[in-house]
């Protein structure tokens, strides 16, 4: 439980936050910190990883093993990009879930948005896996 006070002349507040992954953000005067609204998201990255996994025909430990073969790199960028497409999870967490730095999750999102954009078939693929998560 997140507890924040705000003393203020004109505000006295107690946020109790119970639920960490729904947390209603608003501004309040005092706070150093502003809270927005994150709803909870349907999807899981274990969800979209058991996905990704069974469409390009492979363990899901295969997809976080350190492996670099085409095929296995191809389905950790995928999943890597949906993940951060359909959750909210932070970049950091995706990271940690795929055994990676926050920083090749940015590279390999940023690849496949750059192969969905110009590569017809490999959309087509993305949004099939993508609409099989739903």
């Amino acid at each position: 439980m997140l507890v924040a006070s705000a003393t203020n002349p004109n505000v006295n507040l107690l946020l109790k936050l119970m639920d960490m992954e729904k947390i209603n953000y608003f501004a309040v005067p005092g706070l150093t910190r502003t809270v927005r609204d994150r709803p909870l998201s349907q999807f899981t990255i274990d969800h979209i990883q058991t996905k990704v996994a069974e469409f390009y025909k492979i363990s899901k430990g295969e997809m976080l093993s350190r492996s670099r073969f085409k095929k296995i790199n191809e389905a950790r960028s995928v999943a890597i990009y949906l993940c951060r497409r359909l959750t909210d999870y932070t970049i950091t967490k995706i990271a940690v879930e795929f055994n990676r730095h926050h920083s090749t999750v940015i590279h390999q999102s940023d690849q496949v948005q750059n192969w969905v954009d110009t590569e017809q078939k490999f959309a087509k693929m993305v949004q099939d896996i993508q609409d099989s998560c739903i």
